[in-house]
């Protein structure tokens, strides 16, 4: 596939081309960009900036050339596998298991969003230095702002600058969202969107009960059991092709990243109602609907969905800096 970057993509594409052949040249595992005879100080990658600037695109650009053992993760997925796996390794077990597998990995859109992650970020990324796992990451948050305004911050805070002391941390911050570009198909139209928004209304939430029953018109809406690790997750209404739920079910129970992978993998068509203002009061709710949107924009399902304000403004909780905005610019995409 053809890419075509602009002149401030191509810098960084040009930094993270060099400062990968120099983490790769290690006389020992090459990759087709290994071009360059000294190993470098350093052993780790963050491109960070606004959404919508292509930092994927870009990283995902180069780590399809490394002819090396190689992992992309979702940040979410990988540290729920993790926090999973320490319950029976240590760290220190748990990056030589990652050695052993891969020489690069690729932590894509990275969040902070709690102490225990940000806890176990401290205390795995020296390990992956110490067994030579080269670390790549992207992710909106500059590294000085990691965990910013959490809760036992100071725990965490001398991380960043042994952080920045062992990645090269390049930005992307260009005046473009390439999100909201219009999407053009081969055949010169629109890409058919993937998610259909409503205001919260009783005359909305009826116009998408007709809809989720058009998907099955000759049977009848039944309750399904989604079985997931150690519970199952009851859904009272779906179909064949379908799964209708309201925000209370989906983002105030004990869901997570995982769960919402599983619903989607289930049923390619999800309609969720009701979708609240976030604020002070539902931070929780908002870090679950954040993961949900990640699931549904990377699968390719299709959402219908109603919400008590436009996309761009469900989130007004000015003193928690969630990367709000990638949800916003995610579903402003798909619309």
């Amino acid at each position: 596939m053809d890419i075509n970057f602009d002149a401030q993509q191509q810098n960084v594409l040009r930094e993270i081309q060099r400062n990968l052949a120099l983490m790769c040249a290690d006389g020992t595992r090459k990759s087709v960009l290994s071009l360059f005879a000294r190993k470098s100080a350093r052993s780790g990658l963050y491109i960070y900036g606004d959404v919508g600037r292509g930092k994927t695109t870009l990283v995902g650009h180069v780590f399809d050339q490394l002819h090396i053992a190689k992992q992309r993760y979702h940040c979410d997925t990988f540290f729920a596998k993790l926090h999973r796996t320490l319950q029976t390794k240590s760290i220190d077990e748990l990056a030589d298991d990652i050695h052993h597998k891969y020489r690069v990995i690729w932590i894509d859109e990275l969040q902070i969003y709690d102490i225990a992650t940000a806890m176990l970020l401290r205390r795995l990324i020296p390990a992956l230095i110490e067994h030579h796992v080269i670390v790549l990451m992207t992710g909106n948050i500059a590294p000085n702002d990691f965990y910013k305004n959490g809760l036992n911050r100071e725990q965490f805070i001398d991380f960043i600058p042994y952080f920045r002391e062992h990645f090269y941390c390049l930005p992307l911050d260009g005046a473009v969202d390439y999100r909201l570009q219009p999407k053009v198909s081969q055949k010169n139209t629109r890409a058919e969107k993937k998610v259909h928004f409503w205001l919260a209304a009783p005359a909305a939430t009826e116009t998408m009960e007709s809809v989720f029953e058009s998907y099955a018109p000759t049977t009848k809406p039944t309750p399904f059991t989604l079985q997931l690790n150690h519970r199952t997750w009851e859904l009272a209404k779906t179909n064949s092709l379908a799964v209708f739920i309201d925000f209370a079910s989906l983002g105030e129970t004990a869901c997570a990243f995982d769960d919402y992978r599983k619903l989607v993998k289930a049923f390619s068509t999800v309609f969720v109602t009701d979708v609240p203002v976030f604020d002070s009061t539902n931070r929780d709710a908002c870090r679950r609907f954040m993961a949900f949107i990640d699931i549904v924009y990377d699968s390719g399902a299709e959402l219908y969905m109603s919400a008590f304000a436009a996309p761009h403004a469900l989130h007004q909780d000015p003193d928690n800096k969630l990367p709000f905005a990638r949800t916003a610019s995610r579903l402003g995409e798909m619309l």
